[in-house]
């Protein structure tokens, strides 16, 4: 039986950590994230299997979650780095929830009037056309990418700069 609970690696990850939500059902914040992470997959695996209603059970999940981690690191003291990191995770998860609900609701009930040539056309700001309407979430998606990003490189240049006057708190 696997047991990385004795590591001294993964104590002082749960001894910096703070407590998680649900303590009777999470031992500790390493368990929390594994949840998130695996509530993540089942989001992203009802989206290949073109599930609308498990899709949207595992992002409405998923969006709570790292809400409430959000939530659980403004309020623990000297965790801004993770809590930064769940902030971008939170745009990025949303940026993907938008474009797999346009995908789900819009584009895939409507493949027989969008022809192939529109997909294979299809920029990220696309030009004018007929089918333009049929991918508006994958648009709006791109805009939560490129703030997810500019957030990335904001926070890293900080880090990187910081890093090289004095350590980081």
């Amino acid at each position: 039986c696997f047991n990385d609970r004795d590591s001294v690696f993964i104590k002082n990850i749960n001894q910096r950590a703070p407590p998680p939500r649900f303590q009777f059902w999470f031992r500790d914040w390493l368990e929390y994230e594994a949840f998130h992470v695996l509530s993540w997959s089942f989001k992203d695996t009802m989206w290949v299997y073109g599930s609308a209603a498990g899709y949207a059970i595992g992002f409405m999940i998923t969006l709570t979650l790292t809400t409430d981690i959000i939530w659980i690191l403004w309020r623990h003291s000297g965790q801004w780095v993770e809590l930064f990191h769940y902030f971008t995770l939170f745009l990025w998860i949303f940026a993907n929830g938008t474009w797999a609900i346009g995908e789900l609701l819009i584009e895939n009930p409507n493949d027989d009037e969008i022809p192939q040539s529109a997909y294979e056309n299809y920029t990220f700001i696309p030009p004018e056309s007929e089918y333009m309407n049929f991918f508006w979430g994958r648009n709006v998606a791109g805009y939560f990418f490129m703030f997810a990003a500019m957030n990335l490189i904001a926070f890293y240049t900080y880090w990187i700069c910081c890093a090289t006057i004095h350590p980081i708190p």
